[in-house]
């Protein structure tokens, strides 16, 4: 892996952002490349049968376990070589700040039990979340009920969208997400 050119194997003294190493996770940086890390998991996946455990705009994370053979972890790295010398440096590296945390108006207790709305996500900029917007994989939430959603929540949907990342709500469906008026 210390081959590749464009993508990256992030290792913990490469990355001081990498708190902890577990040596089964596997994350790929791609924001060095024109490819996302979603675009590299499509390409794993049908043109080498290699399933991914996550993708996001500029990272793909592969589990192994114990149970890999040589074989197959040999598989995964020719398949990382060969899709690194096909890909283009990009043309500016894909940066993206650090989400900043949202501000929190209410408890979660009274935005999920107040009374509520369903707006179009690209409405709701300064309302507070009665759902929770996440990324999926991993499902971490961008917003929680409670929440104030401000421009980088949704700065970062949108972005995350963009670039082939299923972004949903727990609750509400088609776009919106569901607010509360609880401030």
């Amino acid at each position: 892996m210390e081959k590749l050119k464009h993508i990256r194997l992030c290792q913990p003294a490469v990355s001081p952002a990498v708190f902890g190493h577990d040596r089964g996770k596997l994350l790929f940086f791609t924001g060095n490349s024109n490819l996302s890390g979603v675009e590299l998991a499509e390409i794993l996946r049908e043109r080498y049968e290699l399933e991914i455990e996550m993708s996001q705009p500029l990272h793909t994370l592969a589990m192994t376990s114990i149970f890999d053979t040589d074989e197959g972890m040999e598989r995964l790295a020719k398949a990382m070589l060969e899709i690194d010398k096909e890909v283009m440096p990009a043309k500016q590296p894909l940066a993206k700040g650090q989400m900043v945390l949202p501000q929190m108006v209410c408890g979660m207790e009274q935005a999920l039990r107040g009374e509520t709305t369903e707006v179009i996500l690209d409405d709701s900029l300064g309302k507070i979340a009665a759902d929770f917007l996440w990324a999926y994989p991993p499902g971490i939430p961008l917003v929680a009920p409670g929440e104030r959603i401000s421009e980088e929540v949704l700065a970062q949907a949108f972005y995350m969208k963009e670039n082939g990342v299923n972004v949903q709500c727990a609750f509400a469906k088609d776009g919106k997400i569901r607010v509360c008026f609880c401030e």
